[in-house]
């Protein structure tokens, strides 16, 4: 459509043989005027190739930002039970052989969009740093290098311009800590908007008087355009920020600039307020400093790019701002360092405020599950076509905090056999030592399909990182079923015995632990197990070699409470206080679980470092082991390091705790 000779794409996989092109020819050349393509970090896999080939066969100027990077070519291969492979097979090489995985595309003009907003509390204004929090196909993990360099290389022009207001109100994510008058709405993403770009872009369009120019002769001819487009850009910044927050954007020669500068923290933040970050700056110097702005770099993403704006500071003057970060509710314990360089519009001045920001960690909670299903019919944890089933569940929160935006949720991974009535339940706000219970219906709409059938039971808080999932499986009634047998009298334990919602073993919870000499009233004998009435719950069911039937006795056993679902409790007896070098330190603690430890993994995570849940300490413990210490070493490398220790029990219930070390 745009170009009449050359590579369009080439496909080329580790076997340089292997290649694939697709050509462009005359023929099918239809628009010979001069193109302008928009791009920034959204722009990804078929878009980048469609850019890239434009901007390197010179047929097109780019502006924006630089691109996703995505140049990986994938097969999706399909397995049985809704699993799926997808295997990188080949790369994709723009006009010139020009790779763009991992480094993406740079525009020929680099543009940002400034935000103001003096109603958030947290980045009222983002100009000089717009656009360095966008992601990257190089920032994935275990993302794929360029089988070819390319060089990165650079934009010929940088222009900073307002952004459009948004259109549509803000989303507001529990998780992530944004109230509603901090958050920062997004335009919709289905309505066309004219923003800088878009005029940008004209303005070049119509400079170029419908003839099409070679990309590396229109470049430099395009600077007059740039220049008077970012002078009137300029007049409209400076105005918003005068009329918004009585800065003085004057912008002239900041000669012999001298400065002096200091952070303070007023203290330790807990998770879910507000910290704050104290800017002082004095002009030591004999001359104004114009366009004086200090931006922020930090361990903690939510500090990292903050940019305060003071605008004109005369010799001899002082100027103070606030920065103002929600704290996620769940947000675990750290110190995090903190660094603001201070420039003169562009000029780096050479100097800077260093401090430190201690967030005290959220008081976690900490869940436990009984679960129980019954059947509508006979009780005997079957279901026949059109008999409905209950799904019983008791949430009891030991923790030392309460829920936050949490949920529990049925999911059914059978099919269209069994249908759920329903499916989810509201679980935020439980409080420390509170309990809930919940019921979930199931009716079944035919005797078929797997056996048994499957669901699963998932608990996820925004909050606090909370994800449990535990699988459960129901019977359904095919073909000749064991032979039930009425009972008359009463089962008195002669051994200690377990005791379980349904008869079978594929599908039973269980629902305690009993001593010897306990009796219930006996109902019936199926399947190896005894059905037996305790107290006022639904009819339960104890292995039948584990007592005998006896007469004459009288009187109900009311079952304690019991947790099926009760990880074990982490208690880390020197959690480390950061920053501090990058080398290993020992984690030591105690873990409890009256169910019996399973055993104990650690793992630390450095994304900066490319280190992803590498695994340092590793035990397994003895059928029994109720309490046990630990103390591993624990390697540390620059940045945030995320070290996560999970015990298991006998049951393989999981707890999780993470600790988050910042080293330098």
């Amino acid at each position: 459509y745009f170009l009449d000779s050359g590579i369009i794409v080439a496909q080329v996989s580790n076997n340089t043989r292997d290649r694939r092109e697709e050509r462009a020819d005359a023929q099918s050349t239809i628009f010979k005027k001069p193109v302008v393509v928009l791009v920034d970090d959204n722009s990804a896999s078929a878009s980048e190739i469609v850019a890239g080939t434009l901007k390197y066969s010179g047929r097109a100027i780019l502006i924006g930002r630089r691109t996703f990077g995505k140049g990986s070519v994938q097969d999706l291969i399909d397995f049985p039970g809704d699993s799926a492979l997808k295997l990188t097979i080949a790369q994709y090489l723009t006009y010139g052989d020009v790779s763009i995985q991992g480094v993406g595309i740079v525009p020929d003009i680099e543009l940002h969009h400034v935000r103001m907003d003096p109603k958030q509390r947290s980045r009222q204004i983002t100009y000089y740093t717009a656009g360095r929090e966008a992601s990257s196909e190089a920032q994935l993990k275990s993302s794929l290098d360029a089988a070819r360099v390319t060089p990165k290389g650079k934009s010929m022009y940088t222009v900073f311009a307002l952004q459009p207001d948004p259109k549509t109100p803000p989303f507001v994510c529990n998780y992530c800590g944004l109230d509603p008058e901090d958050a920062q709405a997004p335009a919709d993403q289905e309505d066309f908007v004219q923003d800088a770009a878009v005029d940008l872009a004209r303005d070049i369009l119509v400079s170029f008087k419908g003839t099409a120019v070679a990309r590396p002769a229109a470049l430099p001819r395009i600077k007059s355009v740039v220049d008077a487009f970012q002078a009137a850009a300029d007049i409209e910044i400076a105005k918003r920020l005068k009329s918004l927050f009585s800065v003085d954007w004057k912008l002239a020669p900041s000669e012999q600039p001298s400065l002096s500068a200091k952070l303070t923290v007023p203290g330790p933040t807990a998770a879910g307020k507000w910290a704050k970050v104290e800017v002082e700056v004095k002009n030591t110097g004999k001359n104004p400093i114009h366009r004086l702005r200090g931006e922020l770099g930090s361990s903690n993403p939510r500090f990292d790019y903050q940019e305060v704006l003071l605008g004109v500071l005369k010799p001899g003057e002082t100027a103070r701002r606030t920065i103002e970060v929600k704290i996620p509710a769940g947000l675990s314990g750290r110190t995090d360092t903190l660094n603001m360089h201070f420039f003169s519009h562009q000029q780096d001045l050479k100097v800077s405020a260093a401090g430190t920001i201690t967030i005290a960690g959220a008081q976690q909670p900490r869940l436990h599950l009984s679960l129980a299903f019954s059947d509508s019919k006979d009780s005997d944890g079957l279901l026949s076509a059109q008999e409905s089933g209950v799904f019983r569940i008791r949430v009891k929160n030991v923790g030392d905090g309460p829920t936050g935006d949490a949920n529990l949720v049925l999911k059914n991974l059978t099919g269209e056999e069994v249908q759920l009535l329903s499916t989810r339940a509201d679980l935020r706000n439980l409080a420390p030592g509170q309990k809930r219970d919940f019921t979930f219906q199931i009716k079944a709409n035919a005797e078929a399909g797997e056996q048994p059938w499957k669901f699963v039971v998932e608990i996820k808080d925004c909050n606090y990182g909370t994800n449990i999932e535990i699988p459960w499986h129901v019977m359904r009634k095919a073909g000749a079923l064991p032979v039930s047998k009425s009972l008359n009298g009463w089962f008195k334990l002669d051994t200690e015995a377990e005791i379980f919602d349904t008869p079978w073993t594929e599908s039973q919870k269980l629902q305690g632990r009993l001593a010897p000499g306990t009796t219930f009233k006996a109902i019936k004998e199926i399947n190896g197990f005894v059905q037996v009435v305790a107290g006022s719950s639904s009819p339960l069911y104890v292995k039948a070699d584990a007592g005998k039937i006896v007469k004459g006795l009288s009187g109900s056993v009311a079952l304690p409470e019991f947790y099926v679902y009760s990880p074990p409790a982490i208690t880390v007896s020197n959690p480390p206080a950061g920053p501090v070098k990058a080398a290993p330190v020992t984690i030591t603690g105690e873990l409890q679980d009256l169910d019996g430890l399973r055993d104990l993994i650690i793992v630390v995570s450095n994304l900066k470092s490319n280190v992803y849940a590498k695994k340092v300490a590793y035990s397994a413990y003895a059928k029994g082991t109720s309490k046990s210490a630990f103390s591993a070493p624990v390697p540390l490398w620059p940045g945030v390091n995320v070290i996560s220790i999970t015990a298991r029990d006998s049951a393989r219930a999981a707890e999780t705790k993470n600790l988050i070390l910042v080293a330098e």
